[in-house]
């Protein structure tokens, strides 16, 4: 009998305390005004140090090259291939190189002479050739 009342005890101090538990504020007892004031000042003091928008003064060099170091623990292996790379470098360097560069429509078919792409691509079926 003694064990019953224990666990009716025991429940009943378990359930108290998730509902005084539920009541609480769940902020933690602050003021959520005073966490977004915070997360403001450090969302611009973010953007002060790194804009989103960069206006450099003076006109564009014609003609330059872009040399790009990349910081890695193994040897760049440099395969640059869709489907043979295997390590992150590769896939980095993928991303922003080729994402786009071959015009697809909605069914990843490619589509031929288009300007809007670095690639232009044309098939001539005559020659059997594609440029």
């Amino acid at each position: 009998m003694k064990k019953k009342s224990f666990l009716k005890a025991l429940s009943m101090g378990v359930i108290l305390s998730m509902a005084l538990s539920a009541c609480g504020s769940p902020s933690g007892g602050t003021k959520t005004s005073e966490k977004k004031e915070e997360a403001k000042v450090a969302v611009s003091a973010i953007e002060e140090k790194y804009p989103a928008i960069v206006q450099n003064e003076g006109t564009a060099v014609e003609n330059a090259t872009l040399k790009v170091g990349v910081v890695s623990d193994s040897a760049f292996k440099g395969i640059l291939h869709g489907f043979l790379y295997q390590d992150g470098t590769d896939d980095e360097m993928i991303k922003y190189a080729m994402n786009g560069a071959f015009p697809t429509d909605g069914d990843f078919k490619i589509l031929l002479d288009s300007d809007e792409t670095p690639i232009k691509v044309s098939v001539d079926t005559e020659k059997k050739m594609v440029t």
